[in-house]
């Protein structure tokens, strides 16, 4: 049987069905138990675990190798990310060929389009110009979106259990010392994301500013009559300074307007290992910056005052005292983890389960839990 906090991260958490998001449950209910340990006891302890016949017994934490059974499990691939990757890199070989096919012949070219593609940057300088070909385009790119939208959906998943992950930390704190604010989120990553997003930023004037600042181009970008020896002087393409920061940030946050891009074969080359890596830099830097800000949202108190109203209302069943139940409903209020309403909702939902009895059965849960396989 469950019962208390158990019922309720169970319930909390049934959306989730991965091995580590049920770890991260476990230890969510790991801290905060021992947060209501600290609270009765005075003792340090985070974590302690009920007796046989405690709350959370069903979510005892694995053993001390904990640590090494993580690493395990990063190092292994699930079967989806194996088949995204397999098919991203046939996607990104037949665009190759396609691209170069209809522009010069050339596959830096053709892996130059591809990867203006999987960026997202679209510069537009080699376009389709057949109906079939723009067809081809057309589902081309619309593929390619669903195994960006996977990719996404992975790196979303994982700003949201970084933040998670940092709140919990915060509340292992807690008790260890004197402060009564959790202390802010850590800046050191976001440091380094807003350092090598700026690195990236530099290279490209660098790049395309001082070194490849004129070119006459080739293929159908090519500027008839133009010599690259005398390139200003013959109508080549030229790039100042802060055309060339302009196209740096166009690029890495991948806008994309067109009117400047890469234009000789070497700068294509160092263009496609700019543009996957900058796009990269870029987007760890907003993943680094919105994780930041959830976990101090989540980090932070909300504001709440203790008055004999307040306490009336945490205490669910008037007996004066607060039970491990209600007082973690009250932390994951008093931290933003979870509004009133979301709480009552699960109440709700546990005693619609419980039918007036204070526990529920595996029985109960086989209504919101998918049965394990035999």
């Amino acid at each position: 049987h469950f019962s208390g906090v158990g019922a309720v991260m169970v319930v909390h958490r049934q959306k989730k069905s991965t091995t580590s998001e049920y770890e991260l449950a476990n230890r969510r209910a790991a801290v905060l138990e021992g947060m209501v340990s600290r609270e009765n006891t005075g003792s340090p302890l985070v974590g302690q675990r009920s007796g046989p016949d405690g709350n959370l017994q069903w979510m005892n934490r694995a053993p001390a190798d904990d640590d090494d059974d993580d690493d395990d499990e990063c190092c292994q691939l699930s079967p989806l990310t194996i088949a995204l990757t397999i098919f991203g890199l046939i996607w990104a070989v037949g665009g190759t060929v396609f691209f170069a096919a209809i522009s010069d012949g050339s596959p830096i070219t053709g892996l130059y389009v591809v990867t203006q593609i999987i960026t997202t940057v679209g510069y537009g300088d080699v376009l389709p110009q057949t109906s079939g070909e723009k067809m081809f385009v057309a589902f081309y790119v619309l593929v390619g979106a669903v195994v960006v939208a996977g990719l996404v959906g992975k790196v979303l998943d994982y700003i949201v259990d970084r933040a998670e992950d940092s709140f919990l930390d915060t509340l292992e704190r807690l008790g260890d010392n004197d402060e009564t604010t959790p202390p802010a989120g850590d800046y050191t990553k976001i440091c380094v994301a807003a350092v090598l997003c700026c690195l990236f930023l530099v290279l490209g004037i660098l790049i395309y500013g001082v070194w490849d600042g004129c070119q006459c181009s080739y293929g159908v970008t090519m500027v008839p009559g133009c010599v690259q020896e005398r390139c200003k002087a013959t109508g080549g393409i030229s790039r100042s300074n802060f055309d060339s920061l302009y196209m740096s940030v166009v690029t890495l946050t991948t806008v994309g307007f067109g009117d400047e891009s890469p234009k000789s074969k070497v700068g294509r080359v160092i263009g496609i290992v700019w543009m996957l890596l900058g796009f990269t830099a870029f987007a760890n830097f907003v993943n680094e910056f919105s994780a930041l800000v959830m976990a101090n949202q989540k980090g932070q108190p909300s504001g709440m005052v203790m008055t004999e109203d307040l306490f009336a209302r945490m205490d669910k069943d008037g007996s004066g005292f607060l039970t491990q139940y209600e007082f973690v409903n009250f932390i994951l209020q008093k931290y933003s983890v979870v509004d009133s309403d979301t709480l009552d909702a699960i109440t709700d939902q546990f005693d619609k389960l419980s039918a007036g009895k204070n526990s529920i059965s595996v029985q109960d849960l086989a209504t919101l839990l998918p049965a394990a396989d035999a």
